[in-house]
């Protein structure tokens, strides 16, 4: 038995109107200037340099030595809130003086990148797991698993010397 076409079960105006709908809800982006570097982008960066010291600081601390609280285990990282945070506290304090020393938000989200990434890189995940895990191969290498002859030839020389 032949099956109805989709057009008659759901009528034709239905697709028309719901792809028109569609079309009308993707968003549309801003567009972005020429050269983002114009507007301060060395300035975040230098910013988010400095600022990625003390978090890296702060997170071997608290994960490695301390084993208080495991900062990067979590869904967002508090350490780069509370630095996004006192930035834009410090933001509304350098409106007040000149508009021209605050910071904008494209400025604050690098920032926040910036300290996102160098967390994540410092956290549990990578410095206590991953490190270690690289010499795993060459530890536990013997003759009877011949992981020398499986893996040995993949892993850059400068690391088995």
């Amino acid at each position: 038995m032949k099956q109805p076409s989709i057009n008659l079960v759901f009528g034709t105006d239905y697709f028309t109107n719901y792809t028109h709908h569609l079309l009308q809800s993707i968003p549309i982006l801003p567009e972005l200037p020429e050269n983002i570097m114009n507007k301060g982008g060395l300035v975040s960066f230098l910013i988010g340099c400095l600022l990625i010291i003390p978090n890296v600081y702060w997170i071997v601390l608290a994960e490695s030595m301390d084993f208080s609280i495991h900062i990067t285990m979590q869904s967002f990282f508090f350490n780069s809130l509370l630095s996004i945070l006192l930035l834009i506290l410090i933001n509304i304090v350098l409106k007040r003086f000149s508009v021209n020393l605050q910071l904008s938000s494209q400025q604050l989200i690098v920032i926040y990148i910036m300290i996102n990434i160098g967390s994540a890189v410092a956290g549990h995940s990578t410095l206590q797991v991953l490190i270690p895990l690289l010499t795993h191969v060459f530890w536990y290498s013997t003759p009877e698993n011949d992981w020398a002859n499986l893996f040995h030839s993949f892993i850059p020389s400068f690391l088995h010397g």
